[in-house]
Parts: structure tokens; sequence; C-alpha cells
């Protein structure tokens, strides 16, 4: 009986608090990739167990110098308030030199280190160019190159993405297909359009919910904007494209209204694929959905 009585009580007891308790896990990079030699986010959530806490959250980033004869460390800092069991994602621009010296995260308050914690990136490179798609479901996998000048496709969370232009460094393009531009933050959403004005490519993929593409943010950056959608006709589809594209059965494309870029690829007189440059970068309207039939699997599309 007093077994009993006592687990009872143990399990009716409120867990014990976890006193100045700091966890900081990381993400490197985009869905924890980054690329060797080039800026890439890091994002860390500070969860804080404990009371109230003041401090900071420290990324010591290093590397040897070009003659490895020395040790190079850089310090990245950012000041860090948190209420008792709260939780807060801080995100740094680190430029990680190579893959032997993990990235060291600390919280420190009042003097005191209260959490450490290291990253290892030797199992988290790629060398290809990141190709990154923002989108809920689209597969676009067979888009992957090995080859070492190849693309590598990634699927990073919105909430991840950069807010410094400069995260963006080792991505060749973006892809976006299904997800409004609305999700990011205002850092995000600026950190993203000099990106490209500084020379990215962003490539954005129509479908049957083109009210995604009409909202404030993409519609300011689209080189058309789409008024509907409309049935193509087999024989200009793959006219336009190649004999090797299946359309079997029926497809649909974006109707698009007055055009602010150069139409760079159609199929008769209905648009397929138009440009527009914005500072040193440029946005490609594909007025179909590359995640979708017949694109999804077609052997011309990494070409394109």
């Amino acid at each position: 009986v007093a077994a009993l009585v006592l687990r009872s009580g143990m399990a009716g007891a409120p867990p014990a608090k976890r006193a100045d308790a700091v966890d900081i896990p990381a993400t490197v990079g985009f869905s924890e990739t980054f690329q060797p030699g080039h800026w890439t986010p890091l994002t860390v959530t500070v969860t804080n167990h404990g009371g109230e806490l003041s401090g900071e959250v420290e990324v010591e980033v290093a590397g040897d110098d070009a003659s490895r004869s020395r040790l190079l460390v850089t310090y990245h800092r950012r000041t860090l308030e948190l209420h008792g069991n709260s939780r807060k994602s801080v995100q740094f621009t680190v430029l990680p030199q190579g893959l032997f010296h993990p990235l060291v995260i600390r919280v420190r308050s009042g003097g005191r280190e209260l959490a450490r914690t290291e990253v290892g990136l030797h199992t988290r490179f790629a060398a290809q160019r990141l190709l990154l798609v923002l989108s809920r479901n689209a597969d676009l996998d067979y888009l992957n190159d090995g080859a070492v000048d190849g693309l590598r496709v990634l699927y990073p969370h919105p909430e991840l993405l950069p807010v410094h232009w400069r995260g963006y460094d080792a991505v060749a393009a973006i892809v976006l297909q299904g997800v409004s531009l609305e999700r990011l933050s205002a850092s995000q959403f600026d950190a993203l359009h000099k990106w490209i004005a500084q020379g990215g490519t962003l490539a954005v993929s129509g479908g049957a919910d083109y009210a995604l593409l009409r909202n404030a943010r993409l519609a300011e950056l689209l080189p058309a904007a789409p008024l509907g959608m409309m049935r193509m006709d087999a024989g200009a589809l793959q006219g336009a494209f190649s004999a090797s594209l299946d359309v079997t059965q029926p497809v649909h494309v974006n109707r698009v209204g007055e055009l602010r870029g150069e139409v760079r690829l159609r199929a008769g007189e209905v648009p397929l694929v138009i440009e527009r440059s914005l500072g040193l970068g440029r946005v490609v309207y594909l007025t179909f959905d590359v995640a979708a039939y017949p694109f999804d699997r077609w052997e011309g599309m990494l070409a394109l």
C-alpha cells in the first residue's frame, strides 16, 4: 500500500523546474545543407526552461587561412531577452570556410555560460549549386545533378530563409510553386528582393491556384499578371518544348495580362516563359505548373 501511495504521489507531482536550463539546437544553411566558402544562414532556436533570461547568443566560426598555417576565428553575437519557459529563433549569416572546424554556439548571461553546443559541418556540405524549392508538395528531386557544377535540390522551410541577401550566396536559383511570399517576414522579403537585384534568379511556377501569384509581393516581381487558366493544344506544346513531352492528357496554363517583361518561349500566341530583369538578376514566370503533369518527370526540364 505504501508503494502504491508513493507511486501515486510521484505521478501527480508537477515536474521539477530546470533552473537556468537552455537548449540551443541549430539549423545550418538550407535544409541542413551549405556550400563551404559561401555565406549561409544559421538559425539558432533558444529554448529557456528557467526564469527570465537576459544575455547574448554567440557563434564562433573557425577556419584555416590560405596557407593553413594559422587558425582564423570570427565571432557573431546577438542580444537575447527571453521570458521563462519561452522560445526564440535567432538568425545569423556566417561564412564557413571549411569542414574540419565545427561551429560553436554559446548562450551567455551575467558572465556565465548557460549553454554550449558544437555543430559539425562535414556531413552538411554540398559541392553542387543549390536550387531552392519553396513549395508545399512539389517533388523536383529529378533535377538533382551529381556533377560538381550541377544542382542540388533542397526544400527549405520559408521561416528559415535568410534575413540578409548574403545568405543566398551559394544559391543558383529559387523555384516558387504554390506558396505565397506573404509568409516571409519583412526582413526576409527584403533579403530575397536584394538577392535577385544582386544577380539571383527567381523562377515562379504557374498553376491552378493562380490567386497566390496575384498577392502584393509577388505581383510586384512578376513580368505578367495571371488572369485565369486556359487549355493548351497538345501539338502546340510539343512544338514549343519537344516531341518527347507526353501530352496525352489535357494540359492547362495560366492566361496572362499585360506584359512587363520579354516572352522567352511561347506556343503560338500563348506565352509559356516570360522573363523580366530586376537589377542584375531576373524573375522568370513559367505559366505552367513545373510540378504537375506533363512537366513533373519530363526529361527536358533540367535543361529548361
